[in-house]
């Protein structure tokens, strides 16, 4: 019995050892050659520091556009091109925007993520400075790329809204949902304000440990990662990127309706602020359609656009102020022989930000004060 209970206990310790051996190889691979974990992982939850070179950590925001840049030279994602970011103040200290500065009191402020502050482009093709042309009004464009729902909200109260604007256009992209639910857990750059920050333990760890980040990375997607396993099932005819897009359009998915509850609440605060700012303050929601939502199979439309008709009627129920692009850029696309986002990247080209700020012109001439 003994000598069972010894041999018991040795296999026991081979298995532990045999677990816990491969960890420690990949932390110290990991501890050498930090590009061994890709990005993804260690931004999409884990995001410690700021995500763009151009930009500097704040503790509120997370992190900001740092002030006077000057032609800073920004690479897209698949670093298949690159466009340059210039600052300017707006009379704030220690923060940049990507603006090309006021004349007097701004008409509008514009708040969104990188939809809205047209990555990939220069600015003078941005689709704000264009409507900014067409309608004779100053809009100060306030967004910043990769903000979620709650660090646009924050930006609209601490630096917008000080502005005295008539009017905030704020920019709601599909992806915005995934954003809130990850920045309400984890933060984002320098505000670690999530629920997950309040445990030291995996604080401590996730800022220390190559394979907890990773293997975290998967446990708190696990919801979406199997969605995203059915929608690309075998024999599923649709291409990556419409396969990503089922997943992170699905209102079943427990992140998704986490984050659009606060997606909800976060419009609902920022319509709450604006409105409350002055008498003729008005809110106005726009919402831009991804890419395959205009070009992809048309069998998928109505699950690609569940979730901005979710939205919408939402906005309705609330009496916010709204327009969804989607069937207006399908229109258009239809007509166009030039496509209106880039091939390698989800972002309107500069065609596809002409065309916006055209629809908006068109869709808001009613609301936007002679």
């Amino acid at each position: 019995m003994v000598r069972l209970k010894s041999k018991l206990g040795s296999i026991a310790l081979l298995i532990v050892a045999g677990i816990l051996f491969p960890l420690l190889i990949i932390e110290l691979a990991a501890w050498i050659k930090p590009d061994l974990i890709p990005p993804e992982i260690k931004s999409s939850i884990f995001q410690v520091e700021p995500p763009f070179k151009a930009m500097v950590p704040d503790r509120e925001l997370g992190y900001k556009f740092a002030p006077d840049l000057a032609d800073f030279s920004v690479s897209l994602e698949n670093n298949s091109f690159t466009y340059t970011i210039s600052t300017v103040s707006l009379g704030y200290d220690e923060i940049g925007f990507r603006d090309d500065g006021v004349e007097g009191d701004p008409y509008a402020v514009v708040i969104g993520d990188s939809f809205a502050n047209c990555a990939g482009v220069e600015l003078d093709a941005c689709w704000v400075e264009l409507f900014e042309s067409e309608t004779n009004k100053d809009f100060v464009n306030l967004s910043v790329l990769g903000y979620t729902p709650q660090q646009e909200y924050r930006m609209l109260v601490e630096y917008g809204l000080p502005l005295e604007p008539e009017l905030v256009l704020w920019v709601f992209y599909a992806n915005d949902v995934k954003d809130a639910w990850r920045f309400h857990y984890f933060g984002s750059g320098a505000a670690r304000a999530g629920e997950f920050w309040e445990s030291p333990l995996k604080s401590w760890l996730a800022q220390h440990s190559a394979v907890y980040t990773t293997l975290s990375f998967f446990w708190y997607n696990r919801y979406f990662f199997s969605q995203l396993g059915r929608a690309g099932g075998a024999g599923a005819p649709n291409s990556p990127e419409e396969i990503w897009w089922l997943a992170n359009t699905d209102l079943t998915i427990p992140e998704l309706v986490e984050g659009f509850a606060l997606t909800q609440a976060t419009i609902l605060a920022a319509n709450k602020q604006t409105t409350a700012n002055g008498s003729n303050s008005k809110f106005m929601v726009v919402i831009l359609p991804f890419r395959e939502q205009v070009y992809g199979d048309p069998k998928l439309h109505p699950r690609f656009d569940s979730l901005n008709e979710t939205l919408m009627d939402f906005l309705r129920q609330n009496e916010i102020a709204a327009v969804d692009l989607t069937t207006a850029l399908r229109e258009k696309a239809k007509r166009e022989s030039a496509p209106l986002y880039f091939s390698q990247d989800i972002h309107l080209n500069e065609r596809g930000n002409r065309i916006v700020a055209e629809l908006l012109q068109q869709q808001l001439e009613s609301v936007i004060a002679p």
